[in-house]
């Protein structure tokens, strides 16, 4: 539970156990996304239209040929994790796999993305030894899948290293320029907090007379505070008004820097006593933060200059279902048939800002809500 709706967590109340499923709901989902990405047919395999660079951590092609013994033998330093019919599982083996994940798994515990990289591991053992029976190196089938992945993981690479050569600093700088200069002006306020019950307003005004005769903040926001900010002294770090409920940001905009809201504020989650410790204009992240996702941003638009190029280049002939051609332009539909509507409407190419980029600061939900050069990214936010 907590009073801000963005990943403040608070250890008591329905409001938290609501919080952990969500977040279960979501590490689950997360990881069966995971699993079925290296576990996808290889005809399936994700080609140049959807990924910049080589694919990688697919087992369809890999899985097969590299069934056997494990890339990092057992060692002292690489202690063994799980074993199946005899066959190791390493601790490096487990680092491998997660290297080899989504970045957005990042976000993620430790322990848990280890769990999902060593079952699915597990599991491709158990599948690895069904295959080596079957004899299915030289079947057609799987021949056919390797060839159609090989193109696709050839042309993907290919794509890659053409998209780099376009990268240079001069670009990124460009794009950094942009997006300082686009930055949005926000009002952020620097606070820390003391939570008490919704139930017991007696204490919380008890609070207000210890601070007003010298105790120290932090220290009754560790001796009192209900919230998970209590370890850190009811520190919160900066905020904006959108980032916090309406009845804590107005009271923590309202209050001058270096005090303290001397009447306790009701909120969903309870009664607050707030402390304002500064207040300032967000700052754009500095250029090393931001670089990551400008180049990632600068990739996209590279790779649909580079595709619009090579098309315009390219000798393409378009022609309708009964194999008469199509004048460049002309919509192709069934004859007798009307298009749908807006067939007529140009469509604009994909730029890569449809795609939410990780935000510089902690908060998932604000990740997704900002991010260089289109929705830019911010200092990390406190939690």
């Amino acid at each position: 539970m907590s009073y801000q709706p963005h990943n403040r967590e608070v250890a008591h109340g329905n409001e938290s156990g609501h919080a952990f499923v969500t977040v279960l709901i979501v590490i689950i989902v997360g990881a069966l996304g995971f699993i079925a990405g290296r576990m996808v047919p290889s005809e399936s395999l994700p080609g140049p239209l959807r990924e910049l660079g080589p694919v990688t951590g697919q087992s369809g092609p890999t899985s097969v040929a590299s069934a056997g013994n494990p890339s990092h033998p057992v060692s002292p330093d690489n202690p063994l994790v799980a074993r199946v019919n005899g066959e190791a599982i390493t601790k490096a083996d487990i680092e491998e796999a997660l290297e080899n994940m989504p970045e957005n798994f990042q976000q993620f515990p430790e322990d848990v993305l280890k769990q999902i990289a060593l079952d699915q591991m597990i599991s491709e053992r158990v599948i690895d030894a069904k295959i080596g029976s079957a004899s299915l190196e030289n079947d057609p089938e799987v021949q056919s899948s390797l060839a159609k992945a090989r193109k696709q993981i050839v042309r993907s690479t290919f794509l890659e290293r053409e998209v780099k050569k376009e990268i240079s600093d001069e670009r990124i700088q460009e794009a950094y320029d942009k997006y300082k200069a686009d930055f949005p002006k926000v009002e952020e306020v620097k606070a820390s907090h003391i939570l008490v019950s919704g139930e017991d307003e007696a204490r919380a005004k008890e609070l207000v007379k210890k601070l007003d005769s010298g105790e120290d903040f932090a220290q009754l926001a560790k001796d009192y505070s209900l919230d998970g900010s209590s370890s850190s002294g009811g520190e919160l770090g900066y905020f904006a008004k959108d980032e916090v409920v309406p009845e804590f940001a107005k009271a923590a905009f309202e209050t001058e820097v270096g005090s303290y809201t001397k009447t306790p504020v009701k909120s969903g989650f309870g009664y607050h006593i707030i402390k304002v410790e500064d207040k300032r204009e967000r700052p754009p992240a500095d250029f090393e933060t931001a670089k990551p996702y400008l180049e990632q941003e600068l990739s996209r638009n590279l790779y649909n200059e580079i595709i619009s190029r090579w098309r315009e280049e390219a000798k393409v002939e378009n022609f309708d279902e009964s194999g008469n051609p199509v004048a460049v332009g002309q919509p192709q539909h069934a004859q007798g048939l009307e298009p749908d509507a807006g067939a007529h409407e140009d469509v604009e190419p994909a730029t890569g800002d449809e795609s939410s980029e990780p935000r510089v600061e902690d908060s998932s939900a604000q990740e997704e809500a900002q991010k260089p050069a289109s929705e830019e990214p911010t200092e990390a936010s406190p939690e």
